[in-house]
């Protein structure tokens, strides 16, 4: 579901909850990063592309922890050594991941991510700043500049499973459409946004007719793109422009 905070848009939610004492100071660490982990099953050597005869980064004996950073069709992923901290590809069956946590089902009031954003001290190439918290399974976005961000917008959305992670890090929306359909996946969604390759923002799945498959919001369900409902994924897709900075905790 959408929460307006901006009265000069529709479907206006005001926040009404309780303001808490805290320490801003902690603000920092309300949003929990979501790293998603796993462990190589035998000596694996991490390669420079997604290929065997790529040339080697590094190799891993079995029973080292990685964290994984990306996959490409659940095939091959990107990770990198807790110990060694380096990266490279290495295939799925080198590989246990960790299973898909629950959700953080608490949540942070309109003033506590206003102040998340300011201290943070982010910027962004437009008037728009996007949030993703992952953890709790919701998208925020921000109007305003650097240090004067105000939340206009919460939105609860499904994210990649550990399976076929959501990338984290820092990005900005490049491009965007009507429509997709994926044969490989066999499924499609409205109102996709771009934020890195074929990693969107997009409404939840569908058929080829359009139809809804998948409306799963509030667990990670994707396969790595960013679901949103069909009516907070057409506000996102009117409302904030290309170029706008998007980070993913």
């Amino acid at each position: 579901m959408l929460f307006l905070f901006n009265a000069k848009l529709p479907y206006v939610t005001k926040n009404a909850e309780p303001q808490p004492d805290y320490n801003k100071s902690e603000i920092i660490n309300m949003i929990k990063e979501t790293r998603v982990e796993g462990c190589v099953t035998q000596i694996a050597a991490l390669r420079a592309d997604m290929s065997d005869a790529a040339a080697v980064v590094t190799l891993l004996p079995a029973g080292s922890q990685v964290e994984i950073l990306r996959d490409s069709g659940e095939i091959w992923y990107l990770v990198r050594g807790l110990n060694s901290g380096k990266p490279g590809w290495v295939r799925r069956e080198a590989l246990t991941i960790t299973p898909d946590g629950p959700t953080d089902t608490t949540r942070m009031n309109k003033t506590q991510l206003e102040d998340y954003a300011n201290i943070m001290g982010y910027n962004s190439q437009t008037r728009f700043l996007v949030v993703v918290d992952i953890s709790r399974q919701q998208t925020h976005v921000f109007k305003g500049e650097k240090h004067k961000w105000e939340l206009i917008a919460s939105m609860g959305v499904s994210t990649g499973k550990n399976e076929s992670p959501t990338v984290r890090g820092d990005f900005k929306l490049t491009d965007r459409g009507l429509w997709f359909y994926s044969e490989r996946l066999r499924s499609g969604a409205k109102y996709w946004v771009r934020f890195d390759g074929p990693y969107l923002f997009h409404s939840v799945a569908m058929d080829r007719d359009g139809n809804v498959t998948d409306g799963t919001l509030g667990r990670k369900s994707s396969n790595g793109c960013i679901r949103l409902s069909v009516p907070d994924a057409e506000w996102f897709y009117k409302n904030v422009p290309d170029k706008t900075r998007v980070v993913i905790i």
